[in-house]
């Protein structure tokens, strides 16, 4: 089978999960290598192998495939789709391997003959890829919920769930901002218990989408009727996060295109807005 694209996690959550075994001082553990590759090609046996290598977490490698990246068990009879973060360093050491494979930088080391990764040495956020952007037309062009002045200093695209806790933690720290900040929500549903909420909020009107967001993120049940438009508002929003290899939530966007993958913290927050630390 193939890696399954529609697999998603909120992006804290796997943080959470893959820091519950931290690696050592002198990095990764991950004996095996080789038996590893043997059960890659037998339980995922349509798979290319672009590389295969240590994670970042004891226990753990990093599997590219095409333009995917997942985590698995030596025995390969667990997959984890999301992002691996350094919550001490407020590092997503996965957007560097996605742009790696996006840009043609990982082939198929089976075809090719090259070796299966190098045994011991984990997976690093390399000094030379660049940092992850988009063009934001792009964005601008999917279903939203503007809150804040379009006047305001900073403008962000924030792809998240209310019933993501790190979603909430970001949108409090947003709301700490003040009207410094004008936010362009992209409801990216990776919850199920927000769906029917999520899709109330797109159905109602403009002038009253942004309070029933709010809502949503205080915890609050939003009362509102479900149509095929707010359904399709959020398969549109999905769809396209997942093109761009965005699994999980949230993902915030500045206004000059650059990303950042989960919530680490206000600090780091701020340090990506350019408002210090």
């Amino acid at each position: 089978m193939r890696i399954a694209s529609r697999l998603i996690l909120p992006m804290g959550l796997l943080a959470v999960a893959a820091f519950a075994a931290p690696s050592s001082a002198q990095g990764p553990s991950c004996p095996g290598l080789e038996k590893a590759v043997e059960a890659v090609k037998k339980n995922l046996p349509n798979t290319p192998i672009g590389s295969l290598r240590c994670a970042p977490v004891d226990g753990l490698y990093e599997l590219v495939s095409g333009q995917n990246v997942v985590y698995l068990d030596p025995e390969v009879k667990f997959l984890v789709v999301g992002a691996i973060f350094d919550l001490k360093a407020g590092t997503d050491l996965t957007a560097p391997v996605i742009s790696a494979a996006k840009g043609g930088a990982v082939v198929d080391q089976l075809k090719t003959g090259q070796p299966i990764g190098v045994v011991g040495a984990p997976a690093k956020q390399a000094p030379d890829v660049a940092p992850e952007t988009i063009d934001v037309k792009l964005l601008e062009a999917l279903p939203s919920i503007r809150l804040g002045s379009a006047k305001a200093k900073l403008k962000l695209y924030v792809l998240g769930d209310p019933h993501c806790g790190f979603c909430q933690r970001l949108d409090r720290t947003i709301r700490n901002l003040g009207d410094q900040v004008q936010v362009i929500e992209l409801p990216f549903n990776t919850i199920q218990t927000s769906r029917p909420g999520l899709v109330a909020t797109m159905c109602a009107k403009d002038k009253d989408r942004a309070d029933m967001l709010k809502a949503m993120y205080d915890g609050e049940a939003v009362a509102g009727t479900a149509c095929a438009e707010g359904e399709q508002a959020l398969i549109q929003v999905a769809d396209f996060a997942r093109r761009q290899g965005w699994d999980g939530t949230p993902v915030v966007v500045r206004g000059d295109g650059a990303v950042m993958r989960g919530f680490a913290g206000p600090d780091k927050f701020r340090t990506f807005l350019g408002l210090g630390g």
